[in-house]
């Protein structure tokens, strides 16, 4: 089918917004576009200083600009009664530019919007912000979870209206298993068990590389299943792993729990048959994930 050339330039330079290098045969591949056109929309890309070109082993190489434009990330977490809030800025290399880490932050409203807008003012660069918060969103509206003063709230509409960026609003276990998928991209179903408690057990789960979330983005929310009769941390996770690989059938399951020293069970599942078994992984550093995952919807934001 023939594609017109601005929409290849455009998929040619949102491909490139992943910040890995390219050469035309892999930028061609990726993209689905011939050789030649490819190289057409490299010629003007660079031509107005989005792309930049290098070598490597005698081929030409391609990458993203990366201070076309910066991204911004905020995790938010809570551990007890406190919250935490890691704010990252990172250029298109995915490179950190600026970071800092508050803790027990008043939770209001307007101390977030002011520690936004000084994060903003460290990097002018700043074009796009992804937040990762512990509750379900649907379109940018945060159902009530951990943060009250967000409960029912349109974040994303709020932000994008006070400030000059586009925003990404997401629950946290899926922003990791979006990043997951962004880092091993030969992996196309994926299942994220993230228990960062005893009992709130949260699940990212994705089909066919798209994040699915069901009707109204409440998708995976565990914590609304289990109770206080089935026991300890370690209980709960063995018994959410099998009913997402019982009701999934996931190519892939990732872990990351506080249980991490107490995970032998993981690889000999009892009642899944053996046609069933996923390969299973436990992840000790999600915040990589947490990172590629608010970047990526962050510039999926920004595009769109």
């Amino acid at each position: 089918m023939y594609k017109n050339p601005k929409t290849a330039l455009q998929t040619v330079l949102e491909q490139l917004y992943d910040g890995k290098i390219y050469t035309k045969d892999s930028l061609a591949k990726a993209t689905g576009y011939a050789k030649f056109t490819v190289s057409k929309c490299l010629k003007r890309l660079i031509s107005e200083g989005q792309v930049t070109e290098g070598k490597s082993e005698r081929l030409n190489t391609y990458q993203i600009n990366p201070d076309l434009f910066h991204v911004a990330t905020i995790e938010m977490y809570h551990i007890q009664r406190y919250s935490f809030y890691e704010f990252k800025s990172f250029n298109l290399h995915h490179e950190v530019v600026a970071d800092d880490f508050i803790e027990d932050m008043d939770e209001r409203l307007d101390a977030l919007i002011n520690e936004i807008k000084k994060f903003l003012e460290k990097d002018p660069l700043i074009k796009t912000l992804g937040i990762s918060v512990t509750a379900p969103v649907n379109n940018g509206t945060v159902f009530p979870g951990a943060i009250s003063y967000m409960d029912n709230m349109n974040l994303k509409a709020l932000l994008e209206a006070r400030f000059p960026i586009k925003a990404a609003i997401e629950n946290d276990a899926n922003a990791a298993v979006i990043g997951y998928i962004s880092e091993h991209g030969d992996i196309d179903d994926a299942v994220l068990i993230y228990q960062p408690n005893n009992i709130d057990i949260g699940v990212g789960i994705i089909i066919n590389k798209q994040l699915y979330k069901g009707r109204n983005g409440m998708t995976g929310e565990l914590k609304y299943y289990h109770t206080n009769e089935m026991g300890n941390a370690v209980t709960y996770l063995k018994d959410s792993l099998q009913r997402v690989i019982l009701l999934l059938n996931p190519e892939k399951v990732l872990i990351h729990s506080l249980v991490l020293d107490h995970l032998e069970f993981v690889h000999h599942l009892e009642n899944i048959p053996e046609v069933m078994q996923p390969d299973v992984e436990v992840i000790k550093n999600i915040g990589t994930y947490f990172d590629a995952g608010l970047i990526t919807l962050a510039i999926q934001a920004y595009l769109n």
